[in-house]
């Protein structure tokens, strides 16, 4: 898993439905995560991996990622809106 890339994690953070700690974990190691989960958190097709990626970038603590989290307040599933506002609590 270490040789996988930051977008592949990020990517598979739901598989078959189910959240895959994995990769969350390894998210969880890499700083340099922040910058593909902002990303992520809003244009990713796959709202799972949207409300997951709201829920890694709150574990950052990283005010930076403030007005994604914001923005993500608006998306159109209710599943990302509830973890941008824990993530920003």
């Amino acid at each position: 898993m270490a040789a996988e890339s930051i977008a592949s994690l990020v990517d598979g953070l739901f598989k078959d439905g189910k959240w895959q700690e994995e990769n969350a974990e390894a998210l969880r190691k890499r700083p340099r995560a922040v910058k593909e989960l902002r990303v992520a958190l809003l244009r990713h097709e796959d709202p799972n991996v949207r409300e997951g990626c709201a829920e890694l970038l709150g574990e950052f603590e990283n005010t930076a990622v403030v007005p994604e989290l914001i923005a993500a307040l608006r998306d159109r599933s209710p599943h990302v809106r509830y973890d941008a506002l824990l993530a920003l609590e």
